[in-house]
């Protein structure tokens, strides 16, 4: 069983996991700074990647972006930031989801 909640506390994003069983490959940071947005985040989506060295999140936000963010596991922290898109009208964000 996997669990994790995020949540945004002055400008930053708390990520807490509860991971049940299993083996733990990775450890993300705890918390991701939220420079690359303009306004608040609404949504972030966990990606996982078929490389244990890079995973992503893709975070949406009230002012209508959509970002895509990796962790670099050898740098041991958030490595680069890139704008997907934007929603339509520039509304907010509410739901990310990634299959």
């Amino acid at each position: 069983m996997q669990n994790c909640f995020a949540y945004v506390k002055d400008d930053v994003i708390h990520i807490h996991r509860h991971w049940v069983g299993g083996e733990k490959t990775k450890v993300f940071p705890l918390n991701l700074h939220t420079e690359f947005h303009g306004r608040e985040l609404h949504s972030l989506c966990f990606i996982s990647a078929e490389t244990k060295a890079h995973s992503w999140i893709a975070t949406g936000c009230e002012d209508g972006s959509v970002r895509l963010t990796r962790y670099a596991s050898e740098l041991g922290n958030w490595e680069t930031s890139e704008l997907l898109g934007e929603h339509v009208g520039g509304s907010a964000v509410r739901s990310v989801c990634c299959t």
